[in-house]
């Protein structure tokens, strides 16, 4: 399915294609597309429309610090939980995690928010590990 979106409100007069797709939970790219998981919508409509309007946050840049911060902090009032259950549900929404995926569609898709807050995991994770070396 389909839908075109007209979103004054968020964003500068943007018309916004959403794709429904069967993977992950939501993506924004550069393009002004917006892929969301199609069983959201028929299962959990509250969930559904809170990542829609996070998606539709984060449209007017490709990457910056703004748009990481929006991502870490998140004012929707969506529950851990609600994510948890649908993922159970749908394993493959947890392709949601990978920081790259391919489609047919869009080729190699490199997620640069989910990278670098993998990298900075690893460097703590690393650093912790080095520093309990050294007093250990």
């Amino acid at each position: 399915m389909l839908l075109c979106w007209i979103c004054n409100s968020m964003v500068k007069d943007w018309i916004v294609e959403i794709v429904e797709v069967d993977w992950g939970i939501a993506n924004r790219f550069s393009d002004g597309v917006i892929e969301i998981n199609r069983h959201l919508r028929i299962e959990n409509p509250k969930l559904y429309r809170s990542v829609l309007r996070h998606e539709l946050q984060n449209i007017e840049d490709t990457f910056s610090w703004k748009e990481l911060k929006h991502d870490l902090i998140n004012d929707e009032k969506s529950h851990p939980w609600q994510f948890l259950k649908f993922m159970i549900r749908h394993p493959k929404s947890l392709t949601q995690f990978l920081p790259f995926y391919y489609s047919r569609k869009r080729g190699f898709v490199l997620d640069v928010n989910l990278s670098l807050m993998y990298l900075i995991l690893v460097i703590i994770i690393f650093s912790s590990i080095g520093i309990g070396l050294k007093f250990f």
